[in-house]
């Protein structure tokens, strides 16, 4: 069940680099509902940007910074928090360089005003790649996929409802460090979505 899960969400992936448009008044409705055209199940699915660098602001090596994106998503058989970041590079880049290598052995720790980080296992990769022929541009997606546990549940839901979120680092298993600052227009936003997700669904049985 696990994996068909993650399967759906792959799925959905796919298909959110851009994400929908959020909901204009002041309620905790998903900002999409996508349903699955295989297993015609739906996945709820609340987003907030993380990181708000342009994609045109390329480094010396011709790769632009990262995007980042926190996702939260609700499907039939579990909860989900989604680290989603994308990277646009000119294609003879691409072609010639090296793709960042994500792993299940890396670590995401959020940072928290006043409170402990919060350090989470990523329990699924996942990439995608599109090439824009046109622009010679490539954009490769990657998703790091956190499934909330019953054991983590308490911990995170205490952490995204009574605090804001300072910054995120990514310890990968080759060595590097991604990090990220989060604004604080950038973090209440993101405590808003949490709450909505989190509040709703703790005494969910799909809360697993």
């Amino acid at each position: 069940m696990k994996k068909k899960a993650l399967n759906i969400i792959f799925f959905m992936f796919i298909t959110l680099f851009s994400f929908g448009q959020k909901q204009e008044k002041d309620t905790c409705k998903p900002d999409e509902i996508k349903k699955d055209k295989i297993t015609n199940e739906f996945v709820e699915i609340w987003t907030e940007k993380l990181a708000s660098s342009s994609s045109f602001k390329s480094a010396s090596n011709g790769k632009a910074d990262f995007l980042y994106y926190l996702s939260f998503y609700k499907t039939s058989n579990g909860n989900y928090i989604v680290i989603r970041l994308s990277q646009t590079s000119p294609y003879m880049k691409e072609f010639f360089g090296e793709d960042i290598k994500f792993s299940k052995e890396d670590k995401i720790i959020f940072g928290w005003a006043g409170m402990k980080p919060l350090e989470l296992n990523i329990g699924e990769v996942q990439n995608s790649r599109r090439v824009n022929e046109a622009s010679k541009q490539v954009v490769n997606t990657y998703g790091l996929i956190i499934s909330i546990s019953e054991n983590d549940s308490a911990l995170i839901k205490e952490c995204f409802t009574k605090s804001l979120m300072t910054g995120m680092r990514i310890n990968m298993k080759s060595g590097n460090v991604l990090e990220e600052e989060i604004k604080d227009k950038t973090n209440l936003k993101i405590n808003k979505k949490a709450k909505c997700f989190l509040m709703q669904f703790l005494n969910s049985k799909y809360f697993l």
